[in-house]
């Protein structure tokens, strides 16, 4: 089994390597067709910084999307070959098997946080790139746990079948992301955190938001996984749901508060 998942991946995975180098290749080869900016009075070119750094942006774009596509495509060949049955009735246990479907996903992901980190290093040392707001984030030491992230949100979802229950959940944990670490961040700051660096503030507050949110959502699939079988009524995820919606909408109601308090 574990090699077939390894080769079910495979091609995906080096269809947007591909696709990931090329783009990476034009810009290093030939910025000035890149570079976006604006005329100022005098008629001087003002570049846009983000053009400067198209490279590093769109390779985390492109990593973001392909962690969450290979999170949601974990069960899809069940899906297509109707071998929920063969699986679960196989003498292999439920845990082995989220560990036989992970590990080559996870491992698939590795080039691209390889090439991500290349790219970072080649930006380094540029001072404007150093000063800007949000780098933090961009450093390979977050990206690579945000990566992991999205993986892992995406996976739990992915033998569910998408109802209606299910995509609301998936709408409500992709606004915790965001709202979490940005609540944690002003409490921080509120709590007299000023005395540290913001770029230690807004790691902090990323890693803890995003735990919080991994967290409650790795206890719903625990839970709902741990009771799965083939009837029908499992893959309604109406478990997963109960136990991942209620929290972080209280968790979103205590975050609007601390961010108009």
């Amino acid at each position: 089994m574990l090699k077939k998942e390894f080769m079910y991946i495979l091609k995906p995975t080096l269809m947007i390597m591909g696709v990931l180098l090329v783009l990476v290749s034009l810009f290093k080869l030939n910025l000035d067709w890149l570079i976006l900016g604006f005329q100022d009075k005098s008629g001087l070119m003002t570049e846009v910084g983000m053009s400067n750094h198209f490279d590093l942006f769109i390779a985390a774009l492109i990593i973001t999307f392909t962690s969450g596509g290979f999170g949601a495509d974990t069960f899809r060949s069940e899906y297509r070959d109707n071998a929920f049955e063969y699986l679960f009735s196989s003498p292999v246990s439920k845990v082995k098997i989220i560990f036989l479907k992970v590990i080559p996903r996870l491992t698939a992901l590795i080039p691209f946080l390889v090439v991500y980190t290349l790219i970072f290093l080649s930006h380094i040392k540029n001072d404007v790139f150093a000063k800007s707001e949000g780098t933090t984030l961009l450093n390979p030491v977050f990206f690579i746990f945000w990566v992991i992230f999205i993986f892992f949100i995406s996976m739990f979802t992915s033998i569910f079948r998408q109802k209606n229950w299910i995509a609301v959940t998936s709408i409500i944990t992709l606004f915790s992301i965001f709202i979490f670490p940005s609540a944690i961040k002003a409490f921080l700051l509120k709590g007299g955190a000023q005395i540290v660096s913001s770029d230690t503030i807004r790691g902090v507050s990323f890693f803890v938001g995003l735990f919080i949110v991994f967290l409650i959502s790795a206890i719903a699939f625990f839970f709902a996984y741990k009771t799965f079988d083939v009837k029908a009524q499992s893959f309604r995820g109406d478990k997963f749901v109960l136990i991942s919606l209620i929290p972080q909408l209280v968790l979103i109601i205590i975050s609007i508060f601390i961010l108009i308090g």
